[in-house]
């Protein structure tokens, strides 16, 4: 029996390493995730083995078991902080947030236990642990969604996840744990009603705040893309006015012309050759006058587009790009940027099939910002890191995209859905 309510044990504590690892299950890779559940498993073993001895030289005291969970829950925990890389505030949030719904679960298998008759001490010992299962293994997929999310949103993880918050659920949990660290099995059906209310009531509150601030982070999103809707409805607005402009002046260009023209045959047909000529030259000095200087920083980057434009034809992937940035505006770091950054978005499209191959490119302004936005088709999943940024290295175009945002102080916002990776990049110039 001994070895078997070690097994029980095990499995309990197997379950609760389940749920502390996913909320950071998006930060492992496969061969990390495969790597850490190795080692929670050789641990599980010499917890095994270290908890039937135990019990075979001290006996199956209700004390003796509850230290055992008190043990194999720090060693667990110890070795999930090592292996899984992560803010040390972040852990010790979800531990306590697990150890609270652990103590719901135990609850609920003590009263199921209560219910039954004519079990001996042994006996609702292992059968406490076997209904603990069951209730976990009921409960699974509402588990997974609750401690997928159990971390703030990441505004507040970013802006106001402080220790004091970290801490909030280990005083309540070690506040209703404490009483229950005796040699007692069963305690009374009052505490055990307490127990069970205390962590449900703290788990809905939290649930509560969580969700009001997701809805604060979508409205937050939603103005965000509304802004970039309208940079880009204002560009749209800006290219007409100078077309509607251009034509104006086409059409002024090509009176001009016919008048000049007829000047220069009427100056042929009477015979005055060297007055045509200076006339000819005088126009052409006037050409030179009134030319535009040109602004060879933005040549470069239109160039720089026509570049990948063709590079993108050549790998079967469609290529859209709206390009409007201020006059004398120096985008000499902008076109180095875009540079990196399309030559990335242009390796990731290659990955898709050719039908869904496609690279959108944003570059917009208003008075003292400008916007930049890039999407492009991808079908891998990419794991992000904290801050939200991508925790692998994308070469260069990473590089510069740092560089650039510590050199502008810009805002970077990496967006990722079913099939299509978006980077959107705001600075002040």
């Amino acid at each position: 029996m001994e070895f078997f309510i070690s097994i029980n044990i095990a499995l309990i504590q197997l379950s609760n390493v389940y749920l502390r690892y996913l909320p950071f299950r998006s930060n492992l890779t496969e061969d990390e995730t495969r790597k850490f559940w190795i080692k929670i498993l050789k641990l599980c073993s010499i917890l095994i083995t270290a908890d039937t001895i135990l019990f075979l030289k001290f006996g199956i005291l209700p004390l003796i078991y509850k230290m055992m969970f008190l043990i194999g829950w720090l060693s667990y925990f110890a070795m999930s902080v090592l292996f899984i890389k992560d803010k040390f505030k972040n852990h010790i949030f979800v531990l306590g947030m697990q150890g609270l719904w652990a103590i719901l679960l135990q609850t609920l298998a003590s009263i199921t236990i209560s219910l039954l008759k004519n079990f001996f001490v042994v006996n609702e010992i292992f059968m406490q642990g076997l209904i603990y299962l069951v209730f976990f293994a009921i409960l699974w997929r509402f588990e997974i969604k609750l401690f997928e999310n159990v971390l703030p949103a990441r505004p507040v993880m970013e802006q106001h996840f402080k220790w004091y918050i970290a801490i909030l659920p280990l005083p309540m949990l070690f506040g209703i744990t404490t009483p229950m660290m005796d040699n007692i099995f069963i305690h009374s059906f009052k505490e055990r009603l307490v127990r069970f209310f205390i962590p449900l009531f703290f788990f809905l509150v939290y649930r509560s705040l969580s969700n009001l601030t997701l809805q604060l982070e979508k409205k937050n999103q939603q103005e965000y893309f509304n802004r970039i809707l309208n940079h880009q409805l204002q560009s749209l607005k800006t290219r007409d006015l100078i077309i509607q402009e251009n034509q104006k002046s086409l059409a002024v260009f090509r009176h001009d012309l016919r008048h000049n023209c007829r000047l220069i045959a009427a100056m042929l047909k009477e015979g005055k050759i060297q007055n045509a000529i200076d006339f000819i030259s005088k126009q052409d000095m006037l050409l030179r006058q009134t030319e535009s200087e040109k602004d060879s920083s933005i040549s470069v980057l239109q160039s720089v587009i026509s570049i990948y434009r063709q590079k993108a034809q050549e790998n079967s992937i469609k290529f859209d790009a709206k390009i409007n940035l201020p006059i004398n505006y120096n985008s000499g770091d902008v076109t180095i940027l875009l540079s990196n950054l399309l030559d990335n978005a242009i390796n990731f499209s290659k990955s898709d099939p050719p039908n869904e191959r496609e690279i959108f490119l944003l570059v917009s302004y208003d008075e003292d910002s400008i916007f930049i936005d890039i999407a492009n088709s991808f079908n891998e999943k990419i794991i992000f890191d904290e801050s939200g940024l991508p925790r692998w290295n994308l070469g260069n175009g990473m590089k510069t995209l740092l560089t650039f945002r510590d050199k502008h102080f810009a805002k970077i916002k990496f967006v990722q859905t079913e099939k299509r990776l978006n980077i959107s990049i705001y600075f002040r110039y």
